[in-house]
């Protein structure tokens, strides 16, 4: 698997975290680099999400500011992805970057609010 995530990205720097089922995170010359496997792309990611990643072989690949996405999104369901996010920064790079996903989410609080059902 490592090689799946690493090869076609650039210069390898070797670093790569796991995160969740399917989620890591790389880094390569170009920066660090959020991936999603296919899988957990197809069965938990909008559409606008899958399409703004880089696919790679199994993967996708988002740098800056497109991770925004995946991150905002994967928050809901893997609480560790929601713990390692700057809130601030992932609204904030939504609203600049991405203004129709913004609009079409109303997204108009400060933080989303997960793990209450009710």
């Amino acid at each position: 698997m490592r090689d799946e995530l690493s090869a076609p990205l650039g210069s390898f720097l070797g670093r790569i975290v796991h995160i969740d089922n399917g989620i890591y995170l790389t880094e390569t010359s170009g920066g660090p680099r959020f991936a999603v496997h296919e899988s957990v792309a197809t069965a938990e990611l909008s559409y606008a999400a899958r399409e703004s990643g880089e696919r790679v072989k199994r993967y996708l690949y988002y740098g800056f500011p497109e991770r925004a996405l995946p991150i905002y999104e994967l928050s809901r369901t893997h609480p560790i992805v929601y713990g390692l996010a700057d809130w601030e920064q992932v609204l904030k790079n939504l609203r600049e970057h991405f203004p129709d996903y913004w609009a079409a989410q109303s997204l108009d609080k400060d933080e989303p609010e997960y793990g209450n059902d009710g």
